[in-house]
């Protein structure tokens, strides 16, 4: 198992390319959930995000390593056992699985409630995970909200990720200087626990490869 942590889904930009080109490949098959935004949203807008505009402007980035057309999927919302049996299957059969950015909440809530999670975890052997912003974080084992960086949220917790990777922790978006002395407070808290600590800037990200080596690309900064 693979995994790219990132701040946006920029994977075909400059600073990224010439690296990546040798992890995703023209021949894979790719998996993206677009869960983690406003819930209302997901649901009326089903048709853009799974066959519209919204999937061409996710899939664009990975069309440019090749990456067929009929080989990207986005994954409906899972609100029917058909629609999640499939989601199951798409889940087994490709080689990339992409979270896009948003609320970490809701990738999460969406996930466990269609029993979706675990069959994630059990099949995740051999796949590429690539996590943008809020899908970078849920990735890890932790993840953490903080109120001076996103105004919905009015506490600072530490959260329960997905366990994908472990060991490393990530701050995508790291460029805001009136922020970035509190987002370094909380990365050092994720490094009391052991983790290695990277902040990530606009053009920049994590590679975790399978010996879990982490190569970084682009802007980042390691911590401790």
């Amino acid at each position: 198992m693979k995994a790219i942590l990132l701040s946006n889904n920029n994977i075909a930009d400059n600073y990224a390319f010439a690296i990546l080109k040798h992890i995703i490949k023209p021949n894979m098959k790719v998996l993206c959930f677009n869960y983690a935004s406003d819930l209302a949203w997901l649901c009326t807008n089903q048709d853009s995000i799974v066959y519209g505009q919204e999937r061409n402007n996710l899939y664009k980035p990975f069309r440019e390593f090749g990456i067929q057309e009929g080989d990207f999927i986005v994954a409906p919302f899972p609100s029917t056992q058909q629609s999640r049996s499939y989601i199951k299957e798409k889940i087994r059969i490709s080689d990339i699985i992409f979270f896009n950015g948003g609320k970490m909440e809701n990738i999460s809530l969406i996930l466990q409630y269609a029993d979706l999670l675990d069959y994630l975890v059990e099949n995740k052997k051999d796949k590429v995970f690539i996590g943008a912003s809020a899908g970078a974080l849920i990735l890890q084992d932790e993840y953490h909200i903080t109120p001076f960086v996103d105004d919905d949220y009015k506490c600072y917790a530490i959260k329960k990720g997905f366990g994908i990777v472990s060991g490393i922790y990530t701050m995508p978006h790291f460029h805001n200087n009136r922020i970035k002395h509190k987002i370094n407070m909380a990365l050092c808290k994720m490094a009391t626990m052991g983790k290695s600590c990277y902040a990530l800037g606009e053009n920049g990200g994590v590679i975790i490869d399978e010996k879990q080596r982490y190569i970084c690309i682009g802007e980042v900064y390691k911590v401790n």
